[in-house]
């Protein structure tokens, strides 16, 4: 696990990090200053970087810890906070139907909660297929989510590039 500023976007290995008594976190970085680093998994912190990057700040990610009792592999965004939600939404399920072999390692909701309201990328688990799944296939799953995310980032990152260069 390492640890990533919202301002900056650094990211930094933990261990070379000093924290305060309640455990928080500053950026390193002298020149942003940020008060808090957040947590991310080493499998995810290129996707979430990338996200913010792309004005899509993640709430909460999970890359699914392959060798424990709780496997969920997730990214989950606060639509109050993320910009242009439905059209990210929609990008999402034109992305899945177009990529048919990816698509079935990642589920996409819209989530009601008491603390608000999310957009969920979900990796197949557990609890949706009724069965515990093995270490290779965990594996293969948390791999076939990953990939997932990765193309799906690539191709904001195209339209992007696109819409610049048009302007």
């Amino acid at each position: 696990m390492v640890r990533m500023c919202e301002k900056c976007l650094g990211v930094y290995q933990t261990v070379f990090l000093k924290s305060h008594e309640d455990g928080i976190y500053n950026c390193p970085n002298a020149e942003c200053g940020h008060p808090e680093l957040i947590a991310v998994d080493d499998q995810l912190v290129d996707i979430v970087v990338d996200f913010y990057k792309l004005g899509l700040p993640t709430k909460y990610c999970c890359s699914g810890h392959a060798y424990t009792v709780l496997f969920n592999p997730y990214i989950r965004f606060e639509l109050a906070t993320v910009k242009l939600a439905n059209m990210l939404y929609t990008d999402l399920l034109d992305f899945k139907a177009e990529n048919k072999a990816l698509s079935k390692y990642c589920h996409v909701s819209i989530k009601n909660t008491d603390v608000g309201r999310f957009l969920d990328l979900e990796a197949v688990r557990n609890k949706d297929s009724g069965k515990h799944f093995d270490i290779d296939q965990r594996m293969e799953i948390q791999r076939g989510f990953v990939d997932f995310v990765r193309a799906f980032i690539k191709r904001l990152k195209q339209e992007v590039a696109a819409k610049e260069n048009a302007n």
